[in-house]
């Protein structure tokens, strides 16, 4: 990075003391541009992130303003939110107060070597790649919410099918039931009939000994009569 070249040149400590005096130079800028109050300046020189195992700094700088105008006792970030319109009418795609903020914070910094990037109102690259992230995004939720709707309704069929085999077992448990009442009833009917052979076939036994007990009484009377 370019900050990395003016260590490399000066050295850090003189290299943050030179970011640092122009950092305060930008801000007096943006005070008599826009009459914001500077609060604060940070240099950022130690975050970053890892790249391949190394470490990749992101050197940046925070200015804090107050939105108030001391002369003017007024405050005038509501003002410079309005884009304001084109030659033609048309409401500026860019607002023209921060991209002159971007123009002193280029002018400042060029005699360090800092170039300003090209404006997104010539190549729009970010705005397409954004587009282009919604888009996938939003195919992804579409392919997801096809999935969930797919699984929902295999659910359902399934739930269907499962009430269904469900009632067939319920209707089948019914029948056996009643299968099973029937054949206690037949059972009971056929004990009853049993007890009523087994005390018919005891009375009948009873009888016909008592005919033979007479009748083999009968006989020897009548033998014991002949041999006299």
């Amino acid at each position: 990075s370019q900050y990395a070249e003016l260590e490399k040149l000066y050295g850090e400590v003189k290299a943050k003391k030179l970011v640092m005096k122009h950092l305060f130079k930008y801000a007096q800028k943006i005070k008599k541009d826009f009459q914001f109050e500077p609060m604060a300046i940070d240099l950022n020189l130690d975050e970053g992130h890892f790249e391949n195992g190394v470490f990749v700094r992101n050197v940046h700088a925070h200015i804090s303003f107050f939105n108030y105008d001391f002369v003017n006792r007024v405050s005038n970030l509501r003002k410079l939110l309005n884009k304001g319109k084109d030659s033609n009418g048309k409401t500026n795609q860019l607002n023209p107060h921060f991209v002159k903020m971007q123009d002193l914070a280029a002018e400042v910094f060029e005699p360090l070597g800092f170039s300003r990037g090209e404006s997104k109102n010539v190549t729009g690259k970010e705005h397409l790649q954004k587009e282009q992230f919604v888009k996938t995004k939003l195919r992804e939720l579409e392919q997801k919410i096809d999935e969930a709707t797919t699984r929902n309704l295999n659910l359902k069929n399934q739930l269907e099918l499962q009430k269904s085999e469900t009632a067939q077992l319920t209707n089948k448990i019914k029948q056996q039931e009643e299968k099973h009442t029937w054949l206690r009833q037949q059972i009971d009917v056929l004990n009853e009939l049993t007890d009523e052979m087994e005390m018919a076939i005891k009375a009948r036994c009873k009888k016909a000994l008592r005919f033979i007990i007479n009748k083999v009484t009968s006989n020897r009377h009548v033998s014991s009569t002949l041999r006299r």
